[in-house]
């Protein structure tokens, strides 16, 4: 499907959209079919909006020296259980982008107060914030690789694997998995 970007009008969008940013002193720094960005120089906060050339998603960053947040960072900061729902939207059509930006531009403005005046102590936060999050998420992940792994282990008995396995997610396991630890423990 080849999308005629022009048509989806994504920097008028943003234009409309991020209106607000003029008040706190962003002036649009540059703007291409693809990309829209905003700076303060008084803050030295660049505001920086993409629209994915393969995905569609709208991506947005708020920038201050070497950190870079997006809405999921801000919203991880003040809305944790908001963050962990919360996927970049996508925009395909001139009403889902609209709805797309819209989106972005709502929880920029209600959650990203602190980093568009380029607040250290936020964007020190929010890198924490990211951090905690990717190891969760990497130990998840994990997690269902070791099952995978246990779960053979235990159904071809061999115990002592299946023990080693469980053992590295213990505090994940679910019933029905404690239940095959303690049988492994039981048959070795």
């Amino acid at each position: 499907m080849s999308v005629d970007r022009a048509r989806l009008r994504f920097v008028e969008v943003v234009r409309e959209q991020f209106l607000g940013l003029a008040a706190i002193g962003y002036e649009e720094a540059e703007a291409s079919e693809l990309e829209v960005r905003f700076r303060n120089e008084e803050f030295g906060v660049d505001v920086k909006l993409c629209h994915e050339t393969l995905s569609y998603e709208v991506y947005c960053t708020v920038e201050w020296e070497q950190y870079a947040c997006t809405p999921a960072d801000l919203l991880r900061v003040s809305d944790p259980e908001a963050a962990k729902r919360y996927r970049d939207p996508s925009g395909h059509t001139p009403e889902s982008v609209q709805l797309a930006v819209a989106e972005v531009a709502r929880i920029v403005v209600a959650h990203g107060t602190r980093a568009l005046r380029g607040d250290p102590g936020f964007f020190a936060r929010a890198a924490v914030l990211r951090a905690e999050a990717a190891d969760v998420w990497y130990r998840q992940q994990r997690a269902v690789e070791i099952r995978r792994m246990a779960f053979a282990a235990f159904r071809e008995r061999r115990y002592c694997e299946c023990i080693d396995l469980y053992e590295q997610i213990v505090d994940m396991l679910s019933p029905a998995e404690m239940a095959k630890l303690h049988y492994a423990r039981r048959r070795v």
